[in-house]
């Protein structure tokens, strides 16, 4: 199963250590069965690469900052990449946040395991304490 993770930015206003938590996350998949669509203005292409210290591979949709108005919102960010793909699964990463390592290998069991359901959460939680 091919699955596209979506990262959609509609402000740079994290800890740039953030961002490299997400990217390290990314690099850590179990499985490389996917791609990586960063979705954002053309303002913050330079700075998301630039804390890319995992040299992961990652297509950029750029919206021009004058549509900033037009896509105000993480939602709006969203819903324009998911017009673009070409796989028939998607999940969406918030840039400040980090996926387990088994992130990718689990939505692909179980899509082949269910492939008559169309939404699947292959969320991992853990607890401290």
């Amino acid at each position: 199963m091919k699955i596209t993770l979506i990262i959609p930015i509609h402000k740079l206003d994290v800890e740039p250590s953030l961002i490299q938590t997400m990217f390290e996350s990314l690099s850590k998949q179990d499985d490389k069965n996917f791609n990586i669509l960063i979705a954002s203005f053309d303002k913050y292409r330079q700075e998301i690469s630039k804390h890319n210290i995992y040299d992961v591979k990652y297509d950029y949709l750029s919206l021009p900052d004058e549509l900033q108005d037009i896509y105000p919102n993480y939602t709006e960010i969203v819903n324009f990449a998911v017009h673009t793909i070409n796989t028939p699964y998607f999940s969406v990463l918030q840039y400040d946040d980090a996926l387990n390592n088994s992130f990718v290998k689990n939505a692909s069991i179980y899509s082949e395991a269910y492939p008559t359901v169309s939404v699947f959460l292959p969320i991992v939680l853990e607890f401290e304490g």
